[in-house]
């Protein structure tokens, strides 16, 4: 099974942050406790690199966690929650993600440089500068169909 859903950014978890919580959180564990009642043996959770925070340093997963917001800090609560589900037949597997690549044609759109320009967040004049971790559809497909066989 694979766990897409989710109220996604921080624009869109500052909205309504109980709601946030109850989606990315709460039915995160309900979804993940009937898949494992129901005897799903692999659970693939999409988080995201977020968790890590702003940082001038290239990290991995054994990096140290710093959430700097509440879409953060579901995706981390939500890892706890599928650690603990975790036993011989139920297998969670935490994907982090970064931003997407779409490759469209010969041009390249990191999608959070469109987004954070419809949302307004960088000034004007300013160009888009954030370093982040950038996957293309075609990589996330294959760490999806990974995490589904349990490659590594």
């Amino acid at each position: 099974m694979i766990h897409l859903g989710a109220i996604v950014g921080d624009p869109a978890c500052a909205l309504d942050e109980e709601l946030t919580i109850e989606i990315n959180l709460m039915a995160t564990r309900m979804i993940a406790e009937v898949a494992k009642g129901s005897g799903v043996s692999r659970f693939i959770f999409a988080s995201t690199c977020s968790v890590y925070g702003a940082s001038d340093q290239v990290l991995d997963e054994r990096s140290a966690l710093n959430p700097v917001s509440l879409y953060a800090r579901s995706k981390i609560a939500s890892e706890k929650v599928l650690r603990k589900l975790a036993d011989d037949h139920f297998a969670p597997v935490i994907l982090r993600f970064g931003d997407d690549l779409w490759l469209v044609g010969t041009h390249a759109f990191r999608f959070s440089c469109q987004s954070a320009d419809r949302q307004g967040d960088r000034g004007a004049g300013h160009h888009c500068f954030r370093w982040r971790p950038v996957a293309s559809i075609c990589t996330r497909r294959r760490c999806g169909a990974g995490g589904l066989q349990g490659a590594g």
